[in-house]
């Protein structure tokens, strides 16, 4: 497919979106993303259709060198060498946790087309006219971020393979404060090309006003658009054993010695889940159903994830955010979760030790503000869209 995409016609309703996410095959938080953003968009009275760019679909061929190394590995591990037996087994495990996720794919995300970036971005025509779709709507998650997204990959995010007017973004993210001056250029001329923007966090907002001159929305992630009735309706409890009481651990990074010394005394006693631990071989298989039981029936949340934050408020569980620590390898990720702690004024749950444990959450408060803010983000997407 080259320079443009398929689709049926216009239909019923409001009319046909096209959505173009992050399609992770292993990442819960854009897994659970993508789908809020895509069930937002169909309560608004849209069909949708997604695109998958190919690198998501279709694994990518093993050089020579691959092969032979894996088969290395594989002769080496029959010998009953640990070293490579236990490597194996993860890479079994890894394996094992993207099927649950293509799973989750195949029965939660509408309409999959499959597109190759490098032919609906070229050179000769960025853009291209497609009549079937009212808007092609971008986000959310880290989709704008100058350390994942190479020129081609910008444009695709940024929609410049779409004619200006049917151009819609909902809160994407930077990941940085800052744009580079060689890359300047490049960010400039994709942000023109909205009408309206948005952004996931303040920072994201404060750097397109102070380095393009564009004003922006503070906008909710999709995920807390959905309220935990419509996230139970697709909640699976795992296959492992789950505690009458526990602690769930959703860390992207290794716990520090602090911080395991947090989680010690936040658990109190209670049994620890730590689903995001690849040597723990029966917790790691969750994916995104699994995650949305586990957050659901939890005693506490410890995490430095943003969408373990986010479901952890969408749920009013207690919960502690990591990331404030110098050494925590996901601090430069920190003012995702800082943002909304922020607005919610939640901003103990990440004192990282200060006044440990925090106090109790007073829900009613934060849960009059959150629908405040959702109010707010689905008007913006409204408007976007055109939905009186």
């Amino acid at each position: 497919m080259s320079g443009q995409v398929r689709s049926g016609q216009v239909r019923s309703g409001q009319g046909h979106i096209l959505l173009v996410a992050l399609c992770g095959n292993y990442n819960i938080g854009n897994r659970v993303q993508h789908y809020a953003l895509q069930e937002v968009i169909k309560n608004l009275g849209f069909e949708v259709d997604n695109l998958f760019h190919f690198d998501e679909i279709y694994p990518k061929k093993l050089t020579v060198a691959q092969r032979v190394k894996k088969i290395i590995k594989y002769m080496l591990a029959s010998l009953g060498i640990k070293k490579f037996k236990l490597s194996l087994i993860s890479e079994r495990n890894f394996l094992d946790r993207t099927e649950i996720f293509n799973e989750f794919n195949d029965k939660y995300i509408n309409n999959k087309i499959p597109v190759d970036i490098n032919k609906i971005i070229n050179s000769d025509s960025v853009q291209y006219n497609n009549n079937n779709y009212n808007f092609v709507v971008t986000g959310s998650d880290q989709i704008w971020s100058p350390l994942y997204s190479g020129k081609k990959m910008l444009q695709y995010f940024l929609l410049e393979f779409v004619e200006p007017n049917k151009r819609v973004n909902y809160a994407p993210s930077f990941g940085v404060t800052k744009i580079s001056d060689e890359r300047y250029n490049e960010y400039k001329e994709g942000l023109s090309g909205f009408k309206k923007l948005s952004c996931r966090e303040q920072s994201g907002c404060d750097l397109m006003r102070e380095q393009f001159n564009l004003n922006s929305e503070l906008v909710l992630d999709p995920t807390l658009l959905l309220n935990p009735e419509q996230w139970r309706k697709i909640s699976r409890k795992p296959n492992f054993k789950i505690p009458e009481k526990y602690i769930l651990v959703y860390s992207l990074d290794k716990l520090s010695d602090h911080y395991k010394n947090l989680l010690e005394k936040f658990a109190a006693g209670r049994e620890i889940i730590n689903i995001h631990d690849p040597s723990d071989l029966e917790h790691f298989l969750t994916g995104p159903q699994e995650f949305i039981y586990l957050i659901d029936h939890a005693d506490g949340i410890f995490t430095d994830s943003f969408h373990g934050t986010a479901f952890s408020i969408n749920f009013n569980k207690n919960f502690i955010v990591l990331g404030k620590e110098k050494n925590h390898g996901r601090n430069f990720m920190f003012d995702r979760m800082n943002t909304i702690l922020t607005r919610l004024n939640l901003s103990d749950r990440a004192e990282a030790g200060k006044n440990f444990p925090p106090n109790e959450i007073n829900y009613n408060d934060v849960n009059q503000k959150l629908n405040l803010m959702r109010e707010s983000s689905l008007k913006y997407l409204r408007e976007c869209l055109n939905v009186k």
